[in-house]
């Protein structure tokens, strides 16, 4: 995915019959997490971007 996202700027994900393409733009964070819960293991990944142009920081006066 880290791959694909360095060349192409986007990456595919599929579920059944769906695929969405996921093409984050602007500021990008990645978050990874793992847990073990007994003999139960999850992995997570997430990752957030916001618009390119969009403003950190609005003040309204």
């Amino acid at each position: 995915m880290a791959d694909k996202l360095s060349r192409e700027g986007s990456f595919h994900v599929t579920q059944g019959e769906k695929e969405f393409e996921i093409r984050p733009a602007g500021k990008t964070e990645l978050q990874l997490k793992y847990e073990t819960e007994g003999d139960k293991q999850k992995f997570e990944i997430e990752i957030e971007w916001r618009p390119l142009g969009e403003v950190d920081n609005i003040v309204i006066k």
